[in-house]
């Protein structure tokens, strides 16, 4: 089955091309998730359909990251892949970012997946990697980096993603944190097609039902409340 899987919901977004002969896949550098990661999204689709050899015609569903994560981000991410699903017919599932980079780290035992939602808080999750699969063990939440971690119980944990990322020296303080390389912290399009194809080969959803998943509200919001404004 020939997937176009994308993520714009990290400051890194990625686009794959997975089918029968693996996966096709491109990261650009870590910028700030937004009007960027739109810009770029159309033509790096483009150039990579044409490297793996394949059109918009040879595409059998969509695998798109939807949240949580930047909220400009996830947004064009999620408004591209139901327009290009919609037009062409195709099934569509959303993939949580914080699963996709629990597994695109290939950590073991207990990891702790983080994005980095600005004003020392996080967006985070927790699973146990074993033989048996993964399993998830803290659901996904938006919480300040202390609470986080006080929620935690002692033994072994792995910190991975943007967050762990960009906290590694407060993280480094905890004896049973392991922070690994930078190139263990990067959401690969590969696992997103790999996470949808289950799902994606029972049909998916209809593109009108996927909806983002931001865990929080939107800053001009959370702005137009503070000020007095209706919601």
């Amino acid at each position: 089955m020939n997937v176009l899987a994308i993520n714009t919901a990290t400051d890194a977004m990625g686009i794959g091309i997975a089918g029968p002969d693996g996966c096709h896949e491109w990261t650009t550098p870590p910028q700030a998730a937004g009007r960027g990661h739109s810009e770029a999204l159309v033509p790096m689709v483009e150039r990579l359909l044409a490297q793996a050899g394949r059109s918009v015609a040879d595409l059998e569903g969509v695998a798109v990251v939807s949240g949580p994560g930047g909220f400009t981000g996830i947004r064009a991410g999620v408004v591209f892949a139901k327009a290009l699903a919609h037009v062409r017919g195709l099934p569509i599932v959303g993939v949580d970012a914080l699963e996709a980079l629990a597994h695109s780290s290939a950590a073991h035992g207990r990891v702790v997946a983080m994005l980095d939602a600005r004003r020392g808080m996080v967006f985070s999750a927790v699973w146990q990697f074993a033989a048996a699969g993964a399993t998830l063990l803290r659901p996904a939440c938006l919480e300040s980096l202390e609470d986080l971690l006080a929620a935690l119980d002692t033994g072994d944990f792995a910190f991975v993603g943007e967050g762990a990322r960009a906290h590694r020296e407060r993280l480094s303080a905890r004896t049973d944190a392991r922070v690994p390389p930078d190139l263990l912290h990067v959401l690969r399009p590969a696992i997103v097609a790999e996470l949808a194809l289950p799902a994606l080969r029972r049909g998916g959803e209809a593109p009108g039902a996927l909806l983002p998943r931001y865990l929080r509200e939107p800053a001009m919001a959370r702005e137009v409340v503070r000020e007095g404004g209706a919601p």
